[in-house]
C-alpha cells in the first residue's frame, strides 16, 4: 500500500511513473538479455521520474525455488519472514 501510495502522489505532483513487481522485474531483464535487448528493457525501466518495484519480499509459490536464498525452502514455513 505505501508503494502505492507514494506512485499516487508522484504521478500528482507530474513525476513520470513506471510500477513493476520485483519478480516482474527480474523475469523481463533475463529475457530481454536471452534474446539481446536487455540495453533496451533497462532503459524502459531506467525512463521514468520514478521506478517502484513492489512486492520485493514475495516469492511466488509456482516456479523454480529462488537461489538468491541459501537456507530458505518454500516448504519451510518457519524459516519466511
Amino acid at each position: 500500500m505505501l508503494a502505492v501510495a507514494l506512485a499516487v502522489a508522484a504521478c500528482q505532483a507530474g513525476f513520470s511513473i513506471y510500477f513493476t513487481t520485483l519478480d516482474d522485474l527480474v523475469r523481463r531483464l533475463r529475457v530481454a538479455e536471452a534474446t539481446g535487448r536487455f540495453n533496451r528493457q533497462l532503459q524502459a525501466y531506467l525512463r521514468p521520474a520514478v521506478l517502484i518495484v513492489d512486492e520485493v519480499g514475495y516469492l511466488p509459490l509456482t516456479g523454480p525455488k529462488p537461489t538468491w536464498f541459501s537456507n530458505w525452502s518454500q516448504d519451510d514455513t518457519s524459516a519466511a519472514p
